[in-house]
């Protein structure tokens, strides 16, 4: 059992949806809750604290059910609150304003946070991970680069981004955003007042309820424009279920990443559809 922790405060933190009428739904979030006890937190002479964020519809009854169910203990914190002062808008958008902004509020006691959606399935971690980030003075861990496949969000974030640092282009925004279903971050990062002022800018903006804009894009830039310190983590490996994907890092990831053809077509959409034009001009004329 590994004792070294450097008396690190760090928590597991996922937010989950309520089941109120079918406990086979958390059937996923207990799956979660064993996998981080198997690979995690049972290697671990200190384990970290598990918090489960939810928007007021997990009721007690159905809290004692998922906590008979876990292996560990649990603390709930009821955030209904934020999607009441929403109430007019999607819980989608509610969630990614919790996960751009208003998350970082709740975890500021913590000198880090694991996130790990109800959906991850935790196959591989290195427990000294965040002992080593500490040290090497790592801002944030990731799992895997995305690209944005939301057209309304790729119209109209970026220029949004760029007048808030007055830049002169949108090349910042590349397609290649750490994935936001599983990362390590340090929490004070997200508090530094340019970085605050910006999420919150983005979070309590009318664009981003218009727009539909989501965490993975927003954290994704500022980790890029603030130059903060973001490395992919090559020591874990895990089972991404509802997108039936399995993350585990290898040498030729980064290419991957940067070649990917979905990338390509969100990133330069002209060049893509003038490709897919001339490919199929090609095609037909051999016919």
């Amino acid at each position: 059992m590994n004792t070294y922790r450097d008396n690190i405060n760090v928590a597991i933190i996922g937010l989950t949806r309520g089941y109120p009428d079918n406990k086979s739904k958390y059937d996923d979030l207990l799956h979660r809750n064993k996998k981080i006890y198997e690979h995690i937190n049972s290697k671990q002479s200190n384990p970290y604290k598990l918090i489960l964020f939810h928007e007021g519809n997990i009721s007690l009854s159905d809290q004692d059910y998922i906590q008979n169910n876990s292996p560990e203990n649990l603390q709930f914190v009821d955030i209904s609150s934020l999607f009441e002062k929403y109430n007019y808008i999607d819980g989608y958008k509610i969630m990614c304003k919790f996960q751009m902004f208003y998350l970082w509020e709740y975890v500021k006691d913590f000198d880090y946070v694991i996130r790990i959606d109800e959906d991850v399935f935790i196959e591989k971690f290195d427990v000294l991970t965040v002992p080593k980030m500490n040290k090497k003075d790592v801002d944030f861990y990731f799992s895997k680069l995305s690209y944005e496949s939301h057209l309304p969000t790729n119209k109209t974030l970026p220029y949004f981004i760029k007048n808030f640092y007055n830049l002169k282009n949108i090349k910042f925004y590349n397609h290649l955003f750490p994935y936001t279903n599983f990362y390590i971050s340090k929490t004070n990062i997200w508090q530094t007042p340019r970085i605050y002022e910006l999420l919150k800018k983005i979070a309590e903006s009318s664009e981003q309820i218009e727009y539909r804009w989501g965490d993975l894009p927003v954290l994704g830039c500022v980790l890029k424009l603030e130059k903060l310190n973001y490395k992919r983590l090559n020591t874990l490996y895990y089972i991404h279920d509802s997108h039936k994907l399995f993350v585990k890092s290898n040498i030729l990831s980064p290419v991957l990443d940067r070649f990917n053809l979905s990338r390509i077509r969100y990133k330069y959409p002209n060049l893509y559809s003038y490709a897919k034009n001339i490919i199929k001009k090609v095609i037909l004329s051999k016919r």
